[in-house]
């Protein structure tokens, strides 16, 4: 089966650590990308970056736990890549 590849906004708040804990437990998701204000930090192995198109290209799944204003940015990139 393939993995679903699964992007995080609001990477460093308390659910996006939980989320990005249970990603890492599950056989059937790969965290590909992080986002947060603070770029540069790692966790897990992935980098924290800004909202930007690069950061949504090869995900599967959006989970959006960031401010409303960032809501709406993310969801101008799905809509762009069709997510």
């Amino acid at each position: 089966m393939k993995k679903i590849n699964i992007t995080i906004t609001g990477a460093l708040g308390r659910m996006g650590q939980i989320l990005i804990n249970q990603i890492i437990k599950n056989k059937n998701l790969k965290l590909i990308s992080l986002t947060d204000l603070k770029v540069g930090k790692k966790i897990k192995g992935v980098k924290i970056q800004k909202n930007n198109i690069e950061a949504f290209k090869k995900t599967e799944v959006i989970i959006d736990f960031s401010k409303p204003k960032s809501s709406i940015e993310i969801l101008r990139f799905a809509k762009k890549l069709n997510r």
